[in-house]
């Protein structure tokens, strides 16, 4: 279940890239076509597959009930670690290159360090496609409308390291410790690395509260709610948090004139008034 979800989160994050990067397409029949009905169900089947083609493999690799006692009693008194306790989740794996399944597990392992490099590249090439576009066009955008387009690409572009440094670190750690047989990796390091993990999530969705300028605000505003006036007026000094006037945006949104450009605008985005 952990690599099946790592590899959904994957996925999700270059499909949101995807959908960006055929926004800011020259030809925006591309943008249609994907999103099409068909297209968002083939995509789901692909992605799934890619999902269930790293998840099931991992069964073969995993050591057995009665081979796993034995390792956990041997490396214990190796280790000088605690026995382990009853229910306790282990996920163990051979890495021995004299056995079938040691050289199965390395190439298993290589093939996931593989597919985040792969990953990470194409989406970073992505994101800087997406960025130069944004660039290129920016006539075409009212101030805030091309800042918040930037604004959610660098958020895209951050989640895109989160992985690596909350997940493939301490897990890449654990596993080197684990092969060079060393005692130095104890309890506190192994908490550090499920702390890692935990947040990892969180770090996602406070990195788009923070720098996504409508998302900040509206947060600061709720917890002035809460606070109290003083908190208000330093929000209000500080940040200039004032609440929308709705006429002038509907005054604004009648006056926009269409502009004649190669640019594909998608969906929520309009030129800049004339």
């Amino acid at each position: 279940m952990i690599i099946f979800a790592a590899v959904n989160v994957f996925n999700a994050q270059m499909f949101c890239l995807l959908f960006r990067v055929t926004v800011v397409l020259p030809n925006p029949k591309v943008h249609e076509w994907f999103m099409k009905p068909v297209s968002l169900i083939l995509s789901q089947i692909y992605w799934m597959a890619l999902s269930l083609g790293y998840a099931i493999p991992l069964y073969s690799i995993l050591l057995k009930d009665n081979i796993l006692v034995t390792y956990l009693t041997v490396t214990s008194k190796n280790l000088n670690l605690q026995p382990t306790k009853p229910d306790t989740v282990v996920i163990a794996v051979d890495f021995n290159p004299d056995i079938p399944v040691g050289i199965y597990t390395t190439r298993y392992c290589a093939a996931i360090v593989g597919g985040v490099i792969y990953f990470e590249i194409i989406c970073l090439a992505m994101t800087i496609y997406i960025i130069k576009r944004l660039r290129k066009n920016a006539h075409l955008f009212s101030k805030k409308t091309y800042s918040l387009q930037i604004q959610f690409t660098l958020v895209l572009a951050f989640q895109l390291l989160s992985p690596l440094i909350f997940v493939l670190v301490p897990v890449s750690c654990a596993i080197i410790f684990a092969i060079m047989g060393t005692s130095s990796f104890g309890r506190s390091d192994g908490r550090t690395g499920i702390v890692l993990l935990s947040i990892y999530t969180l770090s996602n969705s406070l990195v788009t509260v923070l720098f996504v300028t409508p998302y900040r605000k509206y947060t600061l505003a709720k917890f002035g709610i809460c606070f109290g006036h003083k908190f208000r007026e330093f929000v209000s000094r500080n940040s200039q948090l004032i609440r929308p006037n709705v006429s002038e945006i509907r005054r604004n949104a009648a006056s926009v004139v269409p502009v004649s450009s190669d640019f594909s605008y998608g969906p929520n985005v309009s030129p800049r008034p004339q």
